[in-house]
């Protein structure tokens, strides 16, 4: 039966929104209004800029860079949303950079619509741009900003230039998102180049001597008082001491839209060998559209294909030193996605309609769009919900008196960033009514022990935290070959001199490492924290149980471990 385009569109349009829905509703559920690794250098650098009395410091400070990058887009939105909020609100800026990603959704729908309109082009658009591997980004405040909107300021650019009647209009357009994007990300230099390749590529002698005229100012003012981050490689070591690394490093880069490494589930090198062997054959099919001189008939997707190319091996010169396994990176998996978005245009250009029903193409695109979303995308919304868990630990900690626990590196930089930022009131952490939803305290419950058995039960106690007024308890536990998904877990902790016992009722949380380590599926829902205020437990209640009740069954488990 054939489907009329008008169908078509309904089922393609409703299909995707359902995933961008999803997308945002994944980011709500895990965002948390606390600065993660280099947001803590943002906020410090934005605090001196407000603490700053002098403008001529001030404009300086917005120019500082940030290692290798001028971020000047980063900051004019945390200056918007620190005067709109009053302090800067890290899930709004989160939110702002993710909001890049449905740009340069709708621009490729912009660039889809002069193609055939029988195609299910909208779903795999909303599978890859909206995309769960991208979770280092997407909760990641400075990185969103940065990474997501760099692109989209770049497809723009090429967008502008590479029309057939180039004109006055579209040319300065196109340099006004060149600044943009070089202003956002470092790598919005490349663009330079591929503008440059594109005027000469062109004839356009008039706009290409104006263009490098500009591109000269632009490299001369963004590396005014440039300062080479210490901990950035030597390029020319680099090049002579890591070439074939190097070389792997770009291929994967450019395939590690599809790596899927997790952090308990799956081995790293399963990831790096599949990424880079898909990168391989990206840039064996770039090697043919050049053959066959493919730029003639589009050259807006060589360009992009050929931006992201030189993103990806400059990448691998100038970070192989660090690892290969950093060429999987989830910050950098935007640019492959790009790279493949162009791939997929391809196709459905070169896809024979006089000899194949369209409709075995919408088929494909359709098995494969929801096979990438469950197989790859789906899974890693998991280090979302590790991530959250992270932050406002950290957070209870540092409230507490204990910084270490903070989300990133640099933990003693950051207690300095947070003490400087509050007394400046440029930003505050949650305060501890917000961390208590969180992290909430565990209600004492009444159990008839008599009625849990010893057998058929597996758990521990992982981490056992005393705060100031406070425990802090975190384990697992499940009943054998029992989905966990409705278990209840409760902690007893037994007087040890009068064998009394005191419930307590946890918080689930996830626990990924679970199926992995025992081999088994659907324990994932088997974790649990418990915050036990202190005045709760008497000095010789010490010994700790954990009571499952799933499915009619009633267990109960000795974890062996003390709270004292």
């Amino acid at each position: 039966m054939k489907i009329s385009n008008k169908k078509l569109l309904v089922i393609d349009s409703v299909i995707s929104i359902s995933f961008i829905i999803y997308f945002f509703y994944i980011f709500f559920a895990t965002t948390s209004n606390i600065p993660i690794n280099d947001d803590y250098q943002v906020l410090n650098n934005f605090t001196d800029i407000i603490n700053s009395n002098s403008f001529l410091d001030k404009i300086k400070l917005f120019y500082e860079q940030h290692n290798e990058h001028r971020i000047l887009y980063d900051k004019i939105w945390f200056f918007l949303d620190y005067k709109l909020s009053q302090q800067v609100n890290f899930n709004h800026l989160s939110f702002i950079g993710n909001l890049s990603l449905v740009g340069i959704f709708i621009f490729f729908i912009k660039k889809s619509q002069n193609k055939k309109k029988d195609v299910l082009i909208l779903i795999p658009l909303s599978v890859l741009i909206f995309n769960m591997t991208f979770h280092e980004n997407i909760t990641f405040a400075m990185a969103s900003l940065s990474n997501f909107t760099v692109l989209l300021f770049s497809l723009l650019s090429i967008h502008f230039i590479t029309k057939n009647e180039l004109n006055n209009r579209d040319f300065a357009l196109s340099i006004l998102f060149l600044i943009f994007s070089v202003f956002t990300l470092g790598a919005g230099l490349f663009l330079i180049l591929i503008i440059a390749s594109i005027l000469l590529y062109k004839k356009e002698k008039t706009y290409l001597y104006t263009f490098l005229f500009i591109a000269s100012i632009l490299i001369f003012i963004y590396f005014i008082d440039y300062q080479k981050p210490p901990d950035s490689p030597e390029i020319l070591e680099t090049i002579r001491n890591y070439k074939f690394r190097s070389f792997l490093f770009s291929f994967s880069f450019l395939g590690n839209i599809f790596a899927r490494y997790l952090i308990f589930t799956n081995d790293i090198n399963e990831s790096l060998m599949l990424s880079t062997s898909i990168g391989f054959m990206f840039f064996a099919l770039y090697l043919y559209l050049i053959k066959t001189k493919y730029f003639k008939k589009n050259l807006f997707l060589f360009s992009v294909m050929s931006l992201i190319i030189l993103t990806a091996f400059v990448t691998g010169i100038t970070r192989s030193q660090l690892g290969i396994d950093m060429s999987i990176a989830s910050r950098y998996r935007i640019n492959s996605c790009i790279f493949l978005i162009c791939v997929l245009y391809y196709c459905i250009e070169c896809f024979p309609r006089d000899k194949f029903n369209i409709g075995y193409l919408n088929g494909a695109l359709l098995i494969l769009s929801i096979a990438y979303f469950f197989g790859i995308s789906y899974p890693q919304k998991e280090y979302l919900e590790f991530r959250k868990k992270q932050n406002y630990f950290g957070v209870l900690s540092y409230n507490d008196g204990n910084h270490k626990d903070l989300n990133g590196f640099y933990q003693d930089f950051y207690k300095d960033v947070l003490i400087k930022s509050a007394n400046a009131e440029t930003y505050f952490l949650p305060n501890d009514q917000e961390i208590n939803k969180q992290v909430n305290y565990s209600n004492s419950v009444k159990k008839d022990i008599s009625k849990y058995e010893y057998n058929s039960i597996t758990g521990n106690i992982d981490k056992i935290i005393n705060f100031k007024n406070s425990v802090y308890i975190e384990g697992w536990a499940f009943i054998d070959d029992l989905n966990t998904k409705n278990q209840e877990l409760t902690l007893a902790v037994e007087d040890t001199i009068t064998k009394e016992k005191v419930f307590f009722k946890g918080q689930k949380i996830k626990r990924y490492d679970l199926n992995p380590y025992f081999k088994k599926g659907k324990l994932e829902d088997g974790g649990c924290v418990f915050r036990i205020k202190k005045e709760d437990l008497a000095t010789n209640y010490t010994k700790m149980y954990l009571l499952v009740n799933n499915n009619g069954q009633n267990k109960i488990f000795n974890t062996e471990k003390k709270l004292r």
